[in-house]
């Protein structure tokens, strides 16, 4: 059993900007036996989600959840146009049985700074994901030098 995570952007998409509104987060499950995949949306179609990263904390390890638990995190898309350079991380975790969690923000007190190219691990001791990223101080593609981890 597994779960397979990625972006997708819907056709036609054919501008960076299209792109960049248009694309989100998509899943489907693997289960043993069975050769059919179902694709799911995990985020809505137009949210700007992209860059997605995924861990597993699998059953057994540490102290896993019985059945697993596996943890996406992504870069939204939070400014009005691509130029504006701003994003936000969001993430999910998906459980066997019940599904994907509720989507939240990775700092829910973000402000102005633009959050990207997350990573993402399990402590597999306590069952925590834990997620790196880089943090700019402000939106768009100025003072590059200002982003810290």
């Amino acid at each position: 059993r597994g779960v397979v995570v990625w972006s997708y952007v819907p056709p036609p998409a054919d501008a960076i900007e299209s792109r960049t509104q248009a694309s989100h987060i998509r899943w489907a499950e693997l289960r043993a036996g069975q050769g059919e995949l179902i694709e799911r949306d995990l985020t809505p179609v137009g949210s700007g989600d992209g860059n997605v990263v995924v861990a597993s904390c699998p059953a057994g390890v540490g102290n896993c959840p019985a059945g697993g638990e596996v943890t996406a995190v992504w870069m939204r898309r939070i400014g009005a146009q691509w130029q504006d350079h701003h994003y936000a991380l969001m993430y999910a975790r998906y459980r066997p049985g019940t599904g994907w969690g509720p989507v939240s923000r990775v700092d829910p007190g973000q402000g102005a700074t633009s959050d990207l190219q997350p990573t993402v691990a399990y402590l597999t001791s306590s069952a925590t994901a834990v997620v790196a990223w880089a943090r700019k101080a402000s939106a768009g593609l100025a003072a590059q030098e200002t982003r810290r981890i």
